[in-house]
């Protein structure tokens, strides 16, 4: 079991880059790959800390690994 956790969201952008992207889309897009690959794979089960541009305190985020029984967290 893996969670993917992509960070920020919502009110919190993370960083803001030259071209005036946003971390929290950034991390949000390579999470959605990254998600989708594992679960291609046999034997693994990835889920997403969050599934639109909302914020998640961090609490909640490894508090979701937690009750998944995470073998690894990636954030």
């Amino acid at each position: 079991i893996v969670v993917i956790d992509p960070g920020h969201g919502g009110k919190d952008p993370g960083a803001i880059g030259f071209s005036k992207s946003f971390e929290k889309d950034i991390n949000f897009e390579a999470s959605k790959i990254l998600h989708k690959k594992l679960n291609d794979l046999d034997g693994i089960k990835a889920y997403l800390t969050r599934s639109s541009d909302i914020f998640i305190n961090l609490h909640d985020r490894y508090k979701m690994a937690n009750q998944l029984n995470a073998d690894i967290f990636i954030s």
